[in-house]
């Protein structure tokens, strides 16, 4: 897993799994913001040939697949947001945890929607803890 800056792309070539944000992503593929995001995804897929999970706020993650397929994992839980500091670490951790325990692609991306948006109704950078997570999902 790699929560690559677009000017350090370079140096993560191989790495098995990409989680840019929307901004990062378009400056890797040097899009104009009129590039829709799942496209944004697919391509980035396929200049790394590796998997992509673009975050993508309050859209939720679309998921680029080696295949060529790519899903869009709405954001269902809605939030006040406090301060979204932090958010893209929680969101890249929690799909890398959820992964190495087993989850599909879907189900980490869905983990990690739930984890963001108790990281954004916070003030100041936040990790969740589980019970946090578990409450978001079930609402």
């Amino acid at each position: 897993f790699a929560d690559v800056k677009p000017a350090m792309a370079e140096y993560f070539c191989g790495a098995a799994t990409l989680t840019p944000n929307l901004v990062e992503g378009l400056e890797m593929i040097k899009g104009g913001r009129d590039v829709a995001p799942a496209d944004i995804a697919s391509t980035l897929s396929k200049l790394n040939n590796t998997r992509v999970f673009l975050t993508a706020a309050e859209q939720g993650i679309y998921l680029a697949e080696i295949s060529g397929e790519v899903t869009w994992v709405e954001q269902t839980h809605r939030v006040q947001v406090g301060d979204g500091s932090g958010c893209g670490d929680t969101v890249a951790a929690m799909l890398l945890l959820a992964t190495v325990s087993g989850a599909t692609p879907v189900e980490a991306a869905e983990l990690a929607n739930a984890a963001g948006a108790v990281t954004v109704s916070k003030v100041g950078a936040y990790a969740p803890n589980p019970s946090e997570v578990l409450r978001m999902l079930g609402s």
